[in-house]
């Protein structure tokens, strides 16, 4: 058997399970569409040295010295540990839910198998904030050459840091909610370890990552991604007058 001859068998594999529904379909699925990209790239034909040093030289447009560093590193070993990925605050609270039972090679099983079926997925989400692991979920499975569950894997293996906050609402503070007709002012009530309080004068608005205290499954992440910061409580508050 040839390289064509066994592209063309694994892909009837391929198309006999691209419909499956149950889990164990969807796993040779995915199983058999890996081996046949695979294979596909083994078929690649060669490229002169000229050619490579092109492709090199377009992943550097920013200049000559930045390609230049790069060929340093590379040859004098001064490239040190791989370079920590920056992860979603919602990666990290998932991260340390599991490693509270198990270890990171079992973190990294689920990842790597995240999107195969409903017995994966659930799985997964054996956590104490289902929000949470949703929001890992839609992440991990949102291009099909799965770079997120790549950059996770690496961040497991590695070390990663935690991205921080655009900003950060204290109590005291007014924010905006922006609507398709109108925009809503909210005064914050509190913030602490279970979540923000907002009040508007009509109805209060809890947001957590508690899942026994959500609120339509709003969580701190649905805040900061909805709300802006309108003025600080330093701002808001009336001088004093001197009599």
């Amino acid at each position: 058997m040839n390289k064509q001859e066994l592209i063309d068998e694994l892909a009837k594999y391929v198309k006999s399970y691209e419909n499956a529904m149950d889990e164990h379909g969807q796993g040779r699925y995915g199983a058999y569409e890996v081996s046949l990209k695979l294979v596909k790239r083994l078929n690649e034909s060669k490229i002169t040295d000229e050619q490579a040093w092109n492709k090199v030289a377009e992943a550097y447009p920013e200049s000559a010295q930045s390609l230049r560093n790069t060929l340093d590193n590379a040859v004098f070993g001064k490239t040190g540990e791989p370079q920590k990925h920056v992860m979603p605050k919602f990666f990290d609270k998932w991260v340390k839910q599991v490693l509270e039972k198990r270890d990171k090679f079992y973190a990294i099983s689920l990842i790597t198998r995240a999107g195969w079926g409903y017995g994966v997925d659930y799985e997964l989400g054996e956590s104490e904030n289902p929000s949470t692991t949703r929001e890992l979920l839609d992440w991990l499975v949102e291009d099909s050459l799965y770079l997120n569950k790549e950059k996770a894997t690496e961040a497991l293996l590695y070390g990663y840091e935690v991205e921080e906050s655009k900003w950060v609402v204290n109590e005291g503070d007014l924010v905006i909610r922006k609507g398709e007709h109108e925009a809503k002012v909210y005064f914050v009530e509190s913030v602490d370890d279970d979540g923000i309080l907002l009040v508007n004068g009509i109805k209060d608005e809890f947001f957590t990552d508690l899942d026994d205290r959500s609120v339509d499954e709003e969580s701190i992440n649905y805040f900061y991604e909805n709300f802006r910061l309108l003025a600080k409580k330093e701002n808001l508050e009336a001088e004093k007058v001197e009599v």
